[in-house]
């Protein structure tokens, strides 16, 4: 016994056992904390079915007090007509703290850190976009795991949002028109750009600006029916503005073509200038060569003449 106790130098702690022993292989083995949470996946449809299996009271079973706080919630649920309303994210908050249920957060998650890249900003680059950029990043990395807080990260990121999108929207388009595909353009116009609201209202003037300078007229005006087919007003700003470039084209164009047609009218007449020379010039010589014929025949007839009067038979 003396033996194993002056042995083991962990017997002032416990003797041999085992349980009281430091197990150093455990103690590696422990994986470390994630530095951040991960975002919490959907399995469901909407937020409405999210809630609804969430917020089951049978879910409570055992516990009288959560299962009567969820079955008041699940009522709620119900009741609801409109199931995009405020009302069902009142309810939503509401089951979170009573219940502490977890949202899936994986979609808002994705927005967010694509809007929110540092990278959008690196060419050409912008120094104050990326610390705003980096500075929000970390926000949506460290509450990934929290609806609640994703969605205020996203309204106090709204404006930034808004130059993020603008700014990926040019990249796109500048794109597009590198590679000379207006179909696909035009597609990612109509379609993707403005299907964002957000978009439409701030920056949609500055992105049909700059399509009218970069595309063909055609395709402005294709994407432009796509966009306000029920906005006459503003269809009719954008059609008056483009017609006014396209005429100001066709202008210089016509300008251009009018001092092409005038050099060239002026060749031309050169030419003919020099072409009725030569018809004059050429019946002037017909002309001497008929009198010089005529001369030469009428004096040869006066000399016959004179000759048969001078010398009779």
């Amino acid at each position: 016994m003396g033996n194993t106790e002056s042995t083991n130098p962990w017997a002032y702690f416990g003797g041999n056992n085992s349980e009281v022993e430091p197990n150093f292989v455990d103690m590696e083995a422990t994986p470390s904390k994630p530095k951040y949470p991960n975002p919490i996946a959907s399995q469901y449809k909407s937020l409405y079915d999210e809630l609804l299996a969430k917020c089951d009271f049978t879910n409570f079973s055992g516990d009288e007090e959560m299962a009567t706080k969820a079955n008041r919630i699940y009522g709620q649920l119900r009741k609801v007509q409109d199931k995009n309303s405020t009302e069902l994210i009142s309810i939503r908050n509401e089951a979170i703290v009573e219940l502490g249920i977890t949202i899936s957060t994986e979609e808002k998650y994705n927005y967010l850190t694509k809007y929110c890249n540092p990278s959008l900003f690196k060419n050409p680059y912008n120094e104050e976009m990326v610390n705003k950029a980096i500075h929000f990043e970390s926000r949506i990395k460290h509450n990934a795991d929290n609806i609640i807080e994703l969605e205020r990260i996203e309204n106090d990121a709204k404006e930034f949002i808004l130059e993020s999108k603008y700014a990926l929207i040019l990249s796109k388009i500048n794109g597009y028109i590198q590679k000379v595909d207006y179909y696909a353009l035009s597609n990612y116009v109509s379609g993707s750009v403005l299907k964002d609201e957000l978009v439409k209202t701030h920056h949609i003037r500055d992105i049909f600006d700059t399509l009218i300078l970069r595309v063909s007229y055609f395709t402005a005006i294709q994407m432009l029916r796509e966009a306000f087919k029920y906005d006459p007003t503003e269809k009719d700003y954008y059609t008056r503005k483009m017609i006014a470039r396209r005429i100001s084209v066709d202008t210089n164009v016509a300008i251009a073509a009018l001092n092409n047609t005038k050099q060239a009218d002026s060749i031309n007449e050169q030419y003919y200038n020099r072409v009725i020379q030569r018809i004059e010039e050429k019946r002037s010589d017909d002309r001497k060569t008929t009198w010089t014929i005529i001369l030469v025949i009428f004096w040869t007839i006066i000399f016959a003449i004179l000759g048969l009067c001078i010398f009779p038979h």
